[in-house]
């Protein structure tokens, strides 16, 4: 294998894609294909690594050199189907994921991509479908189960949307419990300070409340999600309530504890302390963000995303 071969760049770049290098992932990839331009998999992978540098229309190129190719290829499919719905072409995506529902009726993780793309779509009646279709083979998904729960929510919001042809909720209008109801931007922010009390029941109660008022309202569906990841993890584990200072010898961070309730460390994955570092960053809490961040890098050190999260955060300080 030499420098004059496609294979060298190809296994390059499958290596820096690996390692969390999108940038050099994508040079080595276009080498590649300088090489061998109709090749299936340097097309499928560049298009992989555009995806991971959030380079979408990029990405999306790609698998349809694939699909041009190979019309049938579901995994071309699904992740282009991904490429759109990150791009925010919701009715794109839609169509994608049901081709790859056609090809693949039994593949269950695509009914929840296609949930949660009907639900940002707003066709909440289709979204309750494909949770549902999820739950019969996996019954205990926490995360499909909340989604469930937030589309079912949104639906009602909707219908009564329609119906009043007004405004759900008006600041001095008062809940059937009695209780005065909130403008959607404080339910926000009451949200962001259970999380950092690490209360995550009582934040998605109120993100709940919030997309009630305003299903459009910034972020609040994203950081939704990230907390649904969040109690899926954690939903029965204690967790432990942490201060962190920096140790400006040892560039290290020195965790205090203030509880003697269970650590939740020891993740045999880096995702889930990454799930919770972003949960945490969205918050404005850049302490316990930065810790969980630096327990992900110790699993996966060249994790580009959670590197950039770190090196932003210790600036700060």
């Amino acid at each position: 294998m030499s420098e004059n071969d496609s294979k060298f760049y190809y296994n390059k770049g499958i290596i820096y894609n690996e390692e969390g290098k999108y940038g050099l992932a994508v040079d080595n990839f276009k080498t590649a294909l300088s090489f061998e331009p109709d090749s299936f998999e340097i097309n499928f992978n560049l298009g992989v690594a555009y995806i991971n540098k959030k380079e979408y229309s990029l990405a999306i190129e790609c698998f349809k050199n694939v699909l041009e190719k190979s019309p049938d290829e579901v995994a071309a499919l699904s992740n282009i189907a991904l490429a759109y719905a990150k791009n925010n072409d919701f009715n794109t995506a839609i169509n994608f994921y049901k081709k790859v529902l056609v090809l693949k009726p039994d593949d269950t993780p695509t009914f929840k991509d296609l949930g949660d793309a009907y639900t940002k779509n707003k066709q909440y009646d289709n979204a309750i479908e494909c949770y549902q279709d999820f739950l019969k083979v996996h019954p205990t998904s926490f995360i499909v189960k909340e989604s469930l729960n937030t589309a079912m929510n949104l639906k009602k919001n909707q219908e009564i949307t329609k119906i009043s042809n007004e405004p759900v909720i008006k600041k001095e209008t008062l809940s059937i419990s009695g209780e005065e109801e909130k403008p959607a931007e404080e339910y926000f922010e009451l949200a962001v300070n259970y999380v950092k009390d690490q209360n995550f029941d009582k934040a998605i109660e109120n993100l709940r409340k919030c997309l009630k008022i305003n299903s459009n309202y910034p972020n609040a569906y994203d950081l939704l999600n990230k907390l649904f990841k969040v109690k899926e993890k954690f939903n029965n584990i204690g967790i432990e309530q942490q201060n962190i200072k920096p140790d400006l010898q040892g560039n290290k961070f020195e965790k205090i504890k203030t509880s003697e309730s269970p650590s939740f460390i020891d993740y045999r994955k880096s995702n889930e302390f990454f799930t919770l570092g972003v949960a945490y960053y969205n918050a404005k809490n850049y302490d316990l963000a930065l810790e969980n961040f630096r327990k992900s890098r110790e699993i996966n050190p060249n994790d580009k995303t959670c590197n950039d999260y770190i090196l932003e955060i210790t600036s700060k300080f």
